[in-house]
């Protein structure tokens, strides 16, 4: 919870209560949630030093909701592989591989290859992933023995139900 004093000016509770009408502060559940939630705290992280008091009170319980799913999360980096993962975000953001690997810098067929299991991807591709998709573990390591698991969805739909 925000810090009493850091509130007890009127700007700087002005700045917190916009804030909450524009995002509350309530539980991430969902993949959607996780990634504005993302945005805003990336917005309050480029104000750098002009950063106010009600913003950084803001900030920091964000910072801890983020956390906190983050935290609920780890069953979902170990249950799917690394192509899965991309294949399943290209899908939920509308990404075709073509556009993925202009984005990236990279050829459409290190995309294909990857989602195809072919290769893994150079540890600079994925950190890029990571930030284009908002992560902050590395999901798009790829291990070639694969085991028989569930389809990706179930995975994705019992991870956003997870409380």
């Amino acid at each position: 919870m925000p810090n009493p004093s850091s509130l007890n000016d009127p700007d700087s509770l002005a700045q917190y209560r916009t804030l909450l009408s524009r995002w509350p502060l309530v539980e991430i559940k969902t993949t959607v949630d996780y990634e504005e939630s993302m945005k805003t705290a990336d917005e309050l992280v480029r104000k750098g030093e002009a950063i106010q008091p009600g913003e950084i009170a803001y900030f920091e319980v964000l910072v801890m909701l983020i956390q906190d799913y983050e935290n609920r999360r780890p069953a979902l980096a170990s249950a799917i592989d690394g192509p899965d993962v991309l294949a399943f975000l290209l899908e939920e953001h509308g990404l075709s591989q073509a556009e993925i690997a202009l984005e990236l810098g990279v050829a459409k067929q290190t995309i294909n290859d990857y989602l195809k299991q072919r290769r893994g991807l150079p540890a600079e591709i994925r950190q890029a992933l990571m930030r284009r998709f908002g992560l902050t573990k590395d999901l798009f390591e790829f291990s070639p023995v694969r085991a028989k698991k569930p389809p990706v969805e179930k995975i994705i739909r019992k991870a956003r139900k997870a409380k």
